[in-house]
């Protein structure tokens, strides 16, 4: 067995998904070869990852002005505008929370007033769903990654509503923030990811009321994985309480995520 692990391709090794399942190490030549195959995989996909976000970049501010206003747009646009002339802000239903309109009139107070400025904060806020992916690697595994990453950045919706002065895109991202925040609390019982998901859910409902479907969707999965997680921890009679609740995660790809670095 052990022979076996040792000649193990070493291009199905790194295009393993996942990555947290223990493999041992190759010795004498093959290290070699191993080596050299991680360093060209390695330059690929960073080549790619920055072809993909230059690509990213482009569609979401290229002629970002042509377009006429949306008549959504031009709600968020007057009361943004009447906020930065000074008038006050006043709650509008319509509109949802009231981020979107504060950040567009700092925005037009720094910047002027134009119809590129006016979409800079969704362009700019779309960009937080790419930040957000980051933490999600080590959900999806590299190649899981690397497709949501392309999947990202051309898909037709996602780069319509980047352009588009409303919430869906920096909720969007906001959202991904949270449910990262939510599973790594979960997962490490550290108390700072709970902070975050805390600030990720206070952004989110000052975006949009409908959060609270997305956090009653997160309080049932919540609650399937905690007594998941009393059912096995009864059985298996473990030694640390620090295993429960979390460990039920279900859907997480390896062996052992747990034990990575945070």
């Amino acid at each position: 067995l052990d022979v076996m692990e040792q000649r193990e391709d070493p291009l199905r090794r790194l295009l393993r998904f996942g990555g947290s399942a223990h493999v041992s190490r190759p010795r004498g030549n093959d290290s070699a070869g191993v080596t050299a195959a991680a360093s060209w995989y390695q330059s690929r996909t960073m080549l790619l990852v920055g072809a993909v976000l230059l690509f990213a970049l482009f569609v979401r501010f290229y002629a970002l002005a042509d377009k006429p206003l949306h008549h959504d747009e031009s709600l968020f646009a007057y009361y943004s505008f009447y906020l930065a002339q000074g008038y006050g802000y006043t709650y509008q239903p319509i509109l949802h929370g009231p981020i979107l309109e504060h950040v567009t009139a700092l925005t037009f107070l720094l910047f002027g007033d134009s119809d590129f400025t006016m979409r800079l904060p969704a362009a700019i806020g779309s960009l937080g769903l790419f930040w957000a992916l980051l933490g999600w690697r080590r959900y999806l595994g590299r190649n899981g990654a690397l497709v949501a990453l392309v999947l990202l950045a051309f898909s037709p919706s996602l780069s319509y509503y980047s352009r588009f002065l409303r919430n869906d895109a920096p909720y969007l991202a906001a959202t991904f923030w949270c449910a990262w925040a939510v599973l790594r609390a979960f997962d490490t019982g550290e108390r700072r990811y709970f902070w975050h998901a805390g600030m990720a859910a206070t952004v989110m409902f000052c975006m949009m009321e409908s959060s609270i479907f997305f956090f009653a969707a997160c309080v049932g999965f919540l609650a399937v994985a905690v007594f998941t997680d009393w059912v096995c921890f009864r059985r298996r009679g473990a030694a640390s309480p620090r295993e429960f609740p979390g460990h039920a995660v279900f859907f997480t790809p390896g062996l052992s995520v747990r034990s990575e670095a945070p």
